[in-house]
């Protein structure tokens, strides 16, 4: 599992998938790091890292939610819920097959 955006990439340094024991649910727990571009450190962003906590939705899953906190002292809460087959190894790559993606990343 990685994270590419257009100004940075994450990807993991250990993670887990967890069974719940009130019912049928699983968690993908992580930990990972924060790589952004050489011009963004120092400026506006620096490497970090940070942690994960996400439930897995169906079987197949349709969808990870919960939240993220770094060592910044950012936190927050996100969703995943489209899901392609295709595998790519840049941002730039899949912005160009998923013209959406390159629209999220703007706002």
């Amino acid at each position: 599992m990685r994270l590419m955006t257009k100004e940075s990439k994450s990807s993991l340094v250990a993670h887990s998938i967890e069974q719940m024991e009130e019912d049928e649910l699983y968690k993908l727990i992580g930990v990972y790091r924060n790589e952004p571009k050489i011009e963004l450190q120092g400026d506006r962003s620096e490497i970090h890292h940070g942690t994960f906590s996400l439930e897995i939705h169906g079987a197949p899953a349709y969808e990870l939610e919960g939240h993220y906190w770094t060592d910044r002292g950012t936190k927050g809460s996100m969703s995943l819920f489209d899901r392609h087959k295709k595998l790519f190894d840049s941002f730039q790559h899949a912005a160009k097959e998923l013209p959406f993606a390159s629209e999220a990343n703007r706002r």
